[in-house]
């Protein structure tokens, strides 16, 4: 591990251009510091970091705003904490995660496009602690039903099976939230109940 005590540091290409600057002005000798290890690169008591031209800029923590340079298509990261994520508006903003991707709002989170899409692999959770959830689009809200699991009826009976083609109910488990259908047979009602509740067919375990 090294760590280095900084007031003013700047990191230089091999065309001495500056890669990576920091600044401290507010700071004793002994609270500013860049530490280098295996698991990362770690700055404290700065003021700010610049990456990029001094005058220029591709990233600053000083800026109210992260512009995208042109050429950069993609930005990777594990952690951002932000106001605002946008686009612009005759592109589309595409967020993406290989495993989980979690988008939390301390006072809530907002988001407005002509086209919203959302899929995942397995589930996608939508919650509130303290409002409410709405989804609201000028031309509705549509929800693709064709990956949802069909919970099997109480009944075992053939012909159940036989009249039920094409027309299914959407459910809800409660407190769970996950979604799950049901199959209509022409001519008969049938309520989220009338399904096989044990523990290997429960869409809600």
């Amino acid at each position: 591990m090294c760590c280095i005590y900084i007031y003013h540091l700047a990191i230089l290409a091999s065309d001495l251009s500056p890669l990576l600057t920091f600044d401290s002005c507010r700071f004793s000798r002994a609270d500013t510091k860049l530490s280098v290890n295996k698991s990362g690169v770690f700055v404290r008591g700065v003021s700010s970091v610049k990456v990029g031209a001094a005058e220029d800029p591709v990233f600053s923590t000083a800026a109210q705003e992260m512009n995208i340079p042109d050429g950069v298509n993609n930005l990777h990261a594990k952690m951002i904490s932000t106001k605002c994520i946008r686009s612009p508006v005759d592109e589309a903003l595409s967020l993406r995660s290989e495993s989980t991707a979690f988008l939390r709002g301390a006072e809530g989170t907002h988001m407005e496009s002509k086209e919203l899409y959302w899929s995942a692999d397995q589930d996608i959770f939508l919650k509130s602690i303290n409002g409410s959830v709405v989804l609201s689009g000028k031309e509705g809200v549509f929800v693709s039903v064709k990956d949802l699991p069909i919970a099997l009826p109480a009944s075992n009976d053939s012909k159940w099976y036989s009249q039920a083609t094409g027309q299914f109910k959407v459910c809800v488990c409660m407190p769970q939230g996950k979604l799950f259908r049901i199959a209509v047979p022409d001519g008969q009602k049938v309520t989220c109940s009338h399904i096989n509740m044990n523990n290997e067919f429960n869409p809600c375990v």
